[in-house]
């Protein structure tokens, strides 16, 4: 997202920011944005199965941790999400 503005958006820097609740500089703005928009898309996901027993937003992947503490939902990390998901399907495929 942030590689994004910067390209496409004049005089937008394609620099390190930081997360702030309510930023106050360019490259902070930007960054703080990018976080509070993938929180804001796992949530809105979520809310689609919240109701049902136990759900759980499993997060994997090098930038969850960046926004893990913005969630408000319930979350378990999860190192190497998808090549645990292959093992599962495999062992569900090796069992029938």
């Amino acid at each position: 997202m942030q590689q994004a503005l910067a390209g496409g958006t004049a005089q937008l820097p394609l620099a390190a920011g930081r997360y702030v609740p309510q930023p106050r500089r360019t490259e902070d703005a930007i960054h703080s944005g990018c976080l509070q928009a993938q929180a804001g898309a796992i949530e809105r996901m979520f809310r689609q199965l919240a109701d049902q027993p136990g759900a759980l937003c499993l997060l994997g992947g090098g930038a969850a941790d960046s926004f893990a503490g913005l969630l408000e939902i319930p979350i378990r990390r999860v190192e190497n999400l998808a090549l645990s998901g292959l093992g599962t399907i495999a062992g569900q495929t090796a069992a029938r």
